[in-house]
């Protein structure tokens, strides 16, 4: 299994203008607060961003990022929306925002991928 599978992430949409996924909040989500995992939070982010690249057919790591908490998520589903704000050569960056089924802002992230071909 892969590492979104892993996690119970799933992709919903994937293009290179825009990608969402999302997960469902679970007990094995949970950290000991009760709330979703950050961690968790942060690697839904990271696979919207890197959805937007891989929709070229091109690769990408994650080379920096931020994410901001707004939010704890306590209960129900979580979708991240990755949106390209720079498309460059080697470089992108891509807003994504987190949302409840509310489309509340839970989290907000920033992202730039390192692109690049396979070889």
């Amino acid at each position: 299994m892969r590492y979104l599978e892993t996690n119970g992430i799933y992709i919903d949409e994937k293009t290179e203008d825009f990608s969402q996924v999302h997960v469902d909040f679970s007990e094995a989500g949970m950290n000991r607060a009760g709330i979703m995992h950050g961690g968790l939070v942060f690697s839904l982010a990271d696979a919207a961003s890197g959805l937007c690249v891989l929709a070229t057919g091109n690769k990408c790591v994650t080379l920096n990022s931020t994410i901001n908490y707004i939010k704890p998520v306590k209960e129900g589903r979580l979708i991240a929306k990755g949106r390209p704000i720079h498309k460059g050569r080697t470089t992108w960056i891509i807003r994504v925002d987190l949302e409840n089924e509310a489309e509340v802002l839970m989290a907000s992230a920033t992202f730039t991928m390192f692109v690049f071909k396979d070889e």
